[in-house]
């Protein structure tokens, strides 16, 4: 099934790049990755997108949570909250 993780994270060398192998790495099928960065807080947005089970993206989830650059990470389970985070953006 398709689903949307979003990472918060510090805004520093290299940890787009982290996030998106860590899940390349790992064997997932990634199927988009996005990322904005220079927000004033220091900190960038990354979105993936994977065609995954339940279980293989919460262990994902637990992963990205594991790198010393995150933040947050969020699963978007509905559609409401895609919309939610296109508007925030």
């Amino acid at each position: 099934m398709y689903r949307r993780i979003g990472v918060l994270a510090q805004d520093s060398p290299g940890t787009m790049v982290r996030i998106a192998s860590l899940a390349v790495r790992k064997g997932y099928e990634l199927v988009s990755f996005s990322a904005e960065r220079g927000r004033d807080d220091g900190l960038c947005w990354c979105r993936l997108e994977i065609m995954e089970t339940q279980d293989r993206c919460d262990r994902l989830i637990l992963q990205l949570k594991r790198l010393m650059e995150t933040v947050d990470v969020v699963l978007f389970e509905s559609s409401m909250e895609i919309d939610i985070e296109k508007r925030s953006a």
